[in-house]
């Protein structure tokens, strides 16, 4: 499958430093330029296979990165791609020690439980966000196969860095705290355990893209209800910490940054509503195109009508 490549991508993939930067949203093509970065220093540069090693933080991410760069450049053998622990793995094996991972049946039993203690805490929140993931891992708990194991570690691995993020604030961007539940959403769909139409990794990499913007939207319309009660009740909430520096009232804080919290929910919108055209759907294609085009559309009036600063100060939205 061929990619099309900007020529900011194509700058860091023909870079010729021994040390590259590469800073970018997510969702704009980092993991595009890696691989195509590792298919140029082997083809062009003549860089060894084997001495090539790519770090990721997750199983999956490492898993999805190797598999994308063996289809797409029709490749038998790939470089290391894996995780820190993969990688120190390897190298104490080498060393010769012997380490003891735990039995898959063993590993599947735990992850089953921990999945189904999920399920009852997801449940019993009433979120957007917890409503939308004990749905969407409905058909992970009826079929429980390997894809429910990385699901499950994805599941852990993001929230805990989620949660890490909102407990100690530290982070500068809408982008930066909406990573986490996005990508969940994201590999949720990628993931989903059942064929569909026309399966193949280029559809799952548009169900993975789906399900990041969707993901990303759910973020934030629940921290944009959630606000003026995070507010009496000194909960965190994203907007508070990212525009409210100067203790603002709700009102006052809501009038402040409306305009940039807009921009990003209208660009999910955006972005779902365009994946959506290029993914074949062929059963219940009109449903989902309803919940894309006009459900979350109306939950986003409906939560805007709520706050009558915005109505009485007449300020127009994107949507």
């Amino acid at each position: 499958m061929k990619v099309a490549l900007d020529n900011y991508q194509m700058k860091a993939i023909n870079s010729k430093g021994k040390n590259t930067l590469v800073v970018a949203a997510p969702g704009s093509g980092k993991t595009t330029v890696i691989i195509n970065r590792v298919n140029h220093l082997i083809e062009e540069r003549k860089v060894k296979v084997g001495n090539i090693i790519v770090i990721t933080f997750t199983r999956a991410a490492a898993e999805n990165m190797k598999s994308r760069y063996k289809n797409i450049f029709k490749k038998d053998i790939a470089p290391f791609f894996g995780t820190f622990h993969g990688l120190f793995y390897k190298i104490l094996l080498r060393e010769g020690f012997d380490i003891k991972i735990i039995d898959g049946g063993k590993g599947h039993g735990i992850v089953k439980s921990v999945l189904g203690k999920y399920f009852d805490d997801v449940n019993d929140d009433k979120s957007l966000k917890s409503k939308f993931e004990s749905a969407a891992l409905a058909p992970y708990k009826r079929k429980f196969n390997r894809n429910v194991t990385m699901i499950n570690d994805i599941i852990e691995e993001n929230l805990n860095m989620l949660s890490n993020l909102e407990k100690n604030k530290e982070f500068s961007s809408i982008d930066e705290i909406s990573h986490p539940f996005s990508l969940i959403v994201a590999k949720i769909l990628e993931l989903y355990p059942e064929k569909v139409d026309d399966d193949c990794d280029e559809l799952r990499y548009e169900l993975y893209d789906l399900g990041y913007a969707l993901g990303k939207w759910i973020y934030l319309i629940d921290a944009l209800d959630d606000l003026k009660d995070d507010l009496n009740t000194n909960n965190f909430n994203p907007y508070n910490v990212l525009f409210n520096s100067n203790s603002l009232s709700f009102d006052e804080l809501i009038l402040s940054c409306i305009n940039e919290i807009d921009f990003y929910i209208s660009n999910c919108l955006v972005n779902c509503s365009d994946f959506l055209k290029i993914i074949p759907f062929k059963k219940h294609y009109s449903i989902i195109d309803n919940v894309i085009n006009l459900g979350i559309i109306n939950k986003y009036y409906e939560i805007l009508n709520k706050i009558p600063a915005i109505e009485n100060n007449k300020i127009n939205t994107s949507s």
